[in-house]
């Protein structure tokens, strides 16, 4: 009797094996959100970067790229990543700033966006191109499907008078 080789099963004693062992996977936070990416082993900072905005549709906004931390496994104590180096298999990188920071950077960004808005409403005022009214807008029909409604026309819905001279053969004579 032959027997078959049994496929390798990730169990307590043994660890999965790597699905690419040209790959590591890590694990990136920002504030209580964690993800799991699959990098290449020599990552710059520039690509760490990139994955903090991919992964979190992160902006730092006006200010600098806030540093990242990395844990160590071993005490669980973070602190800033100074070598690409020492992001090893299973890590947790995570970014450098305060929910009170994320905050302030969305209010300076909403800020900023109704400063630009403002100020293409003073130049429209002071150019003179006016927004079109809101009545012409709301008089429009909502859609090109949308029947028009029936109104009295004064050339079908008018009843001939023969006294007035405006019926039929009336019009014709003038």
């Amino acid at each position: 009797m032959s027997r078959m080789a049994q496929p390798t099963v990730a169990g307590p004693d043994r660890p999965a094996p790597p699905a690419d062992p040209s790959k590591i996977t890590i694990f990136l936070q920002l504030g209580r959100e964690v993800k799991k990416v699959t990098v290449e082993p020599s990552i710059s900072f520039a690509s760490l970067r990139v994955l903090f905005v991919d992964k979190f549709s992160y902006t730092p906004g006006q200010e600098n790229f806030p540093a990242i931390y990395i844990r160590d496994p071993s005490s669980h104590v973070q602190y800033e990543l100074e070598d690409t180096d020492e992001v090893k298999e299973k890590c947790l990188l995570s970014l450098n700033i305060e929910p009170l920071d994320q905050i302030k950077q969305h209010i300076d960004t909403q800020i900023s966006h109704l400063s630009n808005d403002i100020k293409e409403l003073k130049l429209a005022v002071a150019s003179g191109n006016r927004p079109a009214p809101i009545a012409d807008i709301v008089a429009q029909p909502l859609a090109e499907s949308t029947p028009a409604p029936n109104r009295p026309n004064a050339t079908t819905d008018a009843q001939p008078d023969p006294a007035a001279g405006n019926g039929p053969i009336a019009s014709n004579r003038r």
